[in-house]
């Protein structure tokens, strides 16, 4: 076990030697550069925000994987647990998010394995930077929640060019816009949990009505993460299915009108 302080000690010196670590293991991986590759677009609504007064963290996002007009997958996974302090989510060429995001696994691994202690959520994030700024040239924005015992929950928007914004709420993809219309007029810190997965899905049911590339809850299953002391939960597709038919019931009612009719 180690101490706050040898704790605090730690994080600093893997802060220290990340660049040194992620360029050493990155010079035998290359990033295919987007001119090289098919860009398949996720089409992707990304949401995550804190909730129970900043105690907790949720993530969402719709799983239909489209280029254009044409749908790879309907049910992909595009939240990612990296660990038990960290959740991570990609929009954009979906080749160079698996990729980086694979690079943030390998090597947050290799480090808690160096140290002999899982890698704190900040020191992750900091690493997750290092990587995407030393790989560069990449057609992807990720968000990024994470538990840390020292800076408690946090929410981190990284940009295509190596940014990295901060925020209790953020949204990103495609459907981006029309979700934080939900979540601007509906967000508070001290939403219950029950609230805080209403919130999300709601705001993914704007975002698939507006959006023809962000997948629709109604027609592709959502996904949905929670995190808080104890460690990452994924909410079930059931329990989301109840939820979407509670809180946008005439949509269920018109659908059986239309099967009864059909029939």
């Amino acid at each position: 076990m180690y101490s706050t302080k040898n704790r605090r000690s730690l994080t600093l010196e893997v802060h220290m030697n990340a660049r040194d670590i992620i360029r050493a293991r990155l010079s035998t991986h290359t990033i295919p550069k987007i001119t090289d590759i098919e860009k398949v677009k996720s089409g992707t609504t990304l949401i995550g925000f804190l909730f129970d007064n900043g105690k907790c963290a949720l993530m969402a996002a719709d799983r239909m994987t489209s280029d254009g007009w044409h749908v790879y997958s309907p049910t992909s996974k595009k939240i990612h647990a990296i660990g038990k302090n960290v959740l991570v989510s990609g929009t954009g060429t979906v080749a160079v998010i698996q990729q980086l995001i694979d690079y943030l696994k390998t090597c947050s691994n290799a480090l808690s394995n160096e140290t002999g202690t899982e890698l704190s959520a900040k020191g992750k994030a900091n690493l997750f930077l290092t990587i995407l700024r030393a790989v560069g040239g990449y057609e992807a924005q990720f968000i990024l929640a994470g538990r840390d015992y020292l800076k408690g929950m946090f929410i981190n928007n990284f940009d295509c060019g190596g940014g990295v914004y901060t925020s209790a709420y953020i949204c990103d993809g495609c459907g981006r816009d029309h979700a934080e219309d939900v979540l601007d007029n509906a967000w508070k810190p001290s939403l219950r949990q029950d609230e805080a997965i209403l919130l999300a899905i709601k705001a993914l049911v704007q975002a698939g009505k507006r959006s023809p590339f962000s997948g629709h809850p109604f027609i592709s299953p959502v996904h949905i993460a929670l995190m808080d002391e104890d460690g990452i939960t994924w909410v079930k597709e059931k329990a989301i299915e109840k939820i979407i038919k509670r809180c946008v019931p005439e949509y269920f009612k018109r659908q059986k009108a239309n099967e009864i009719e059909e029939d």
